[in-house]
């Protein structure tokens, strides 16, 4: 009941107004619902934590294999290329012996050839003869222009 020319306060409109209302006036979370809000909680973060962990654990370890294929790729290719790099340098080395083996060679013939007694040969014989030491001394001396 109120009293004539007092305004009445009613607790609705000061709830309504009141900045205290929504902290002060709110009943707390009772202590079963707290354990089941926490618990439920626990169990979903640390279910989706689990799955974040598991879900990162195969992916570091895909990358890990990845960079390691990648080093085992990149080493294969290095030694692939250091075995072309030597087998080229064995190949020019092998090319030069031959080279030299046969130069060796043909200046035995051409010696035996321009050193052969010809008095004991035929005519015919004698002119072949004449003819290669020609041909010898031709190349030789286009040789060393």
């Amino acid at each position: 009941m109120s009293t004539p020319g007092v305004d009445a306060i009613h607790i609705d409109d000061f709830e309504a107004t009141s900045p205290v209302k929504a902290g002060h006036m709110k009943r707390p979370i009772g202590k079963k619902a707290k354990k089941e809000r926490q618990r439920r909680g626990k169990n979903v973060t640390s279910l989706e934590d689990s799955n974040v962990v598991m879900a990162l654990d195969v992916m570091f370890s895909k990358r890990t294999e990845l960079e390691e294929a990648r080093d085992m790729a990149r080493e294969t290719s290095r030694q692939a290329r250091e075995m072309a790099r030597e087998t080229a340098r064995q190949a020019r080395e092998d090319a030069r012996e031959a080279s030299k083996k046969f130069e060796f060679e043909e200046r035995k013939m051409e010696m035996d050839i321009m050193n052969k007694d010809l008095s004991s040969l035929d005519d015919d014989q004698k002119e072949y003869y004449k003819m290669i030491r020609h041909d010898i001394i031709d190349r030789r001396s286009k040789r060393s222009i």
